[in-house]
């Protein structure tokens, strides 16, 4: 029998870590110009623009410097506290496809074992159906030999018992010890057969077992290379996600940079008092 190998698992995107989907988590995440913090220092800042020609004394001058510094830096803040989320939130909708597809692939692996197993269980019911098969068509063959010896050492057998004589005894004896090795020839041969056709079936059922086990091997090594394939997509998509978020915090620091340099301008521009 030739080996058939199970053709391999096609490989599919997924993931894995528990990021509940509430509907808060699930919002669209603002811009950096929708948030309170960047609003507040725009506004901060646009007020000091309009008071950039107003006298101020050195004191009121380094409060301004000083709000303007708190209200940047919670903007600066809000910039980071945005790039996390983003990165959570591509991570985590990453990760939810890796999970369905290698749970998908791991059911898929079940389901394909169970029909090997299922296949196996019905080619050796079939080998010990034909081994069944073999030893009747054998027990057929030689019982034109061995019925007859069998029928006549029970009447010798008979007329033992019903026989007092010692000679008479004898004899009989002897004509039964005779059927009985031509019985034990004939018995031997037969055992021959059976012990050849026995060890044919065996083969057979070590040979189907073997395959199985290689076919249950390949199955699951197509689950691990699919799911080894779903991790590297995952890391992938995931270093992407990253590198666009990192992208996208650097334009949001850069308009709270501007504003606050805006603001530090303003303040500058304020004539002393």
């Amino acid at each position: 029998m030739k080996i058939r190998l199970l053709s391999s698992l096609a490989l599919v995107s997924i993931l894995v870590l528990a990021f509940a989907g509430s509907a808060t988590a699930r919002k669209p995440i603002p811009p950096i110009t929708a948030t309170g913090p960047y609003k507040v220092l725009k506004q901060y800042v646009n007020e000091l623009r309009s008071k950039s020609n107003v006298p101020v004394r050195p004191s009121r001058r380094s409060g301004y410097k000083s709000k303007l510094n708190n209200k940047s830096g919670n903007a600066f803040r809000q910039v980071n506290n945005l790039f996390q989320r983003r990165k959570i939130r591509a991570y985590g909708d990453d990760l939810a496809v890796y999970k369905a597809d290698s749970k998908a692939a791991k059911q898929s692996q079940k389901r394909r074992i169970a029909a090997l197993a299922n296949g196996l269980a019905n080619r050796l019911n079939n080998i010990q159906a034909d081994y069944n098969n073999a030893i009747d068509r054998l027990n057929l063959r030689f019982a034109p030999s061995v019925d007859p010896l069998q029928r006549k050492i029970k009447l010798l057998v008979k007329k033992l018992r019903k026989t007092s004589k010692p000679a008479r005894r004898a004899k009989i004896q002897q004509s039964i010890n005779k059927t009985d090795g031509k019985l034990n020839v004939v018995q031997a041969r037969k055992q021959n057969f059976a012990n050849a056709i026995l060890s044919k079936f065996t083969r057979k059922k070590n040979f189907v077992t073997a395959q199985n086990k290689v076919n249950v091997a390949g199955v699951k090594a197509d689950t691990r290379q699919a799911i080894r394939g779903f991790k590297r997509v995952l890391t992938r998509k995931n270093n992407e996600q990253l590198a666009a978020a990192r992208d996208r915090k650097g334009n949001d620091r850069e308009l709270v940079d501007n504003l606050k340099q805006g603001g530090q301008a303003a303040i500058a521009r304020m004539p002393a008092a």
